[in-house]
């Protein structure tokens, strides 16, 4: 029963989190594109953090943009053609964050930047790794934050994996697998699987793993063993012959480990017609000479997860790591996001935040999509037109 009441307990507080007091001279947070992600992503945790406030939402089109603001509180709203500019012009805002689609990334970081704006970007990080350099070189020029949003590297439940690992309990790491696996649930003119704005399995689903991977095993990746590519078509002539439904690689990492990556968009779907989809798989297994350590859901951990800790020839033991140790009871649920915006905020105050995605990992990651894309025949995601001038 209270494991009933605790599960109620983190589903209510996901998706209405308490609203704290907020201090003087707020953060003020603009949103480009009224994303479905940005509820979840930006707005609940702005809501429950004392020192942003979202203050306005840029949406080219007025209905789309009114109704997003109405259903989220946001005060201000920018409409029409040059909506994100005019957002962008706002001298009152100073934190901009960007969940349009990957192949806008670049453009619009680096328009947030030189209007003198933090930047919060959904992941990926850009369409390509040369897209990635320039966006993270700018914010170093400018003195300003950049931050991609891989959200799960934040959260106490991926942090206590890596400790796991990292303690040497268990000898040697051996092998790893990560995996993000879910049943199709988007049609085939979806956004992330269209070439021209940066989609494809690998670098929506398989960023995450790819970053979660290199993090829990404090190391950069330094080869492809092998990887496959499961197409959208076969027609050669088509973009969408570009486009990985789901990307399967072996990766190689130093002292002889390999890892597997396995990014899905079409888990099979079972039952009459296809009707009911298969369970999603968010998961990082870890392979030690003296036992194994398995984390399921680093995507939603503050709902649910587990962690399994196996010694050689033992028993499962389980774990939970809802909450950082020493923490405020109300820590225990906060979400991915709440935690990243409390790294993000602590950056651009000059706190040291728990914890951060660098700017070099970042690229290292885009470095290899780039490759992994280019070993499965499918090459890297283009860049835009868009040609920026400082």
């Amino acid at each position: 029963m209270g494991g009933s009441l605790s599960l109620l307990m983190r589903l209510q507080k996901a998706f209405n989190p308490t609203v704290v007091a907020k201090q003087d001279a707020l953060l003020q947070i603009g949103i480009l594109g009224a994303a479905q992600i940005a509820p979840s992503a930006i707005i609940l945790p702005a809501r429950n953090h004392p020192e942003v406030a979202v203050a306005a939402v840029a949406c080219h089109d007025k209905g789309r943009g009114d109704k997003f603001a109405k259903a989220n509180g946001v005060p201000h709203i920018y409409h029409g053609s040059n909506a994100y500019q005019e957002l962008l012009d706002d001298s009152t805002i100073d934190i901009v964050y960007i969940a349009l689609p990957n192949a806008l990334h670049y453009e619009w970081t680096m328009k947030s930047l030189k209007a003198g704006k933090h930047v919060l970007l959904e992941k990926p990080s850009a369409n390509n790794v040369e897209d990635a350099k320039a966006m993270f070189a700018y914010a170093e020029e400018k003195g300003l934050v950049v931050l991609e949003g891989c959200h799960s590297r934040f959260h106490p439940a991926i942090v206590r994996f890596k400790s796991i690992i990292d303690s040497g309990k268990f000898g040697k790491v051996v092998s790893f697998a990560g995996a993000f696996r879910l049943s199709k649930l988007l049609g085939d003119d979806d956004i992330r699987f269209n070439l021209s704005l940066g989609g494809g399995t690998l670098i929506d689903l398989g960023s995450y793993v790819l970053a979660l991977t290199c993090y829990a095993l404090s190391s950069e990746l330094t080869g492809i063993v092998q990887a496959h590519a499961d197409r959208l078509s076969d027609d050669p002539n088509a973009d969408t012959s570009k486009i990985d439904l789901r990307t399967t690689a072996t990766l190689a990492f130093p002292s002889d480990i390999t890892s597997s990556v396995d990014a899905d968009w079409h888990k099979p779907r079972y039952g009459p017609f296809g009707l009911l989809m298969g369970m999603p798989e968010a998961s990082l297994t870890c392979v030690m000479e003296g036992g194994e350590v398995r984390l399921s859901n680093y995507v939603f951990p503050n709902i649910w997860h587990s962690l399994s800790v196996t010694p050689k020839g033992g028993k499962k033991q389980m774990e939970y790591a809802y909450a950082f140790e020493g923490s405020p009871k109300e820590q225990q649920y906060w979400s991915t996001y709440r935690h990243q915006l409390e790294a993000f905020v602590d950056k651009i105050k000059g706190r040291q935040p728990r914890n951060w995605v660098t700017p070099e990992e970042s690229i290292k990651i885009m470095k290899w999509i780039d490759k992994l894309y280019e070993n499965t025949g499918l090459g890297p995601r283009p860049s835009t037109s868009f040609v920026f001038v400082k």
